[in-house]
């Protein structure tokens, strides 16, 4: 569930964030890469490669995790994209 924050900017700031496009997006993402350290993967390291992608599988009930994930689960044409790299990488071809 979403959680709604405000922010005060001045006219620089807000000139500046027209920028980024998805202003909420593009916070979450500084704050990842500002506090990423601080943070664990979701699914341990056991579970971190979904699909042969390094990443943390974004499916699970528990959640999508954050630092494998900065834009959230990806979505359905990402995801078959996903997996059809992953397929053709087991047959040693390609797409």
């Amino acid at each position: 569930m979403p959680y709604v924050k405000s922010v005060s900017l001045d006219e620089l700031s807000v000139e500046l964030s027209k920028r980024t496009g998805n202003f909420s997006q593009w916070i979450r993402g500084k704050l990842i890469e500002e506090f990423s350290g601080d943070l664990d993967h979701m699914m341990g390291v056991d579970f971190r490669d979904w699909l042969g992608t390094g990443k943390c599988n974004p499916m699970l009930a528990k959640g999508c995790c954050p630092l494998c994930w900065p834009a959230g689960v990806p979505n359905g044409k990402e995801r078959k994209e996903l997996f059809d790299d992953h397929q053709a990488g087991e047959r040693g071809g390609s797409k």
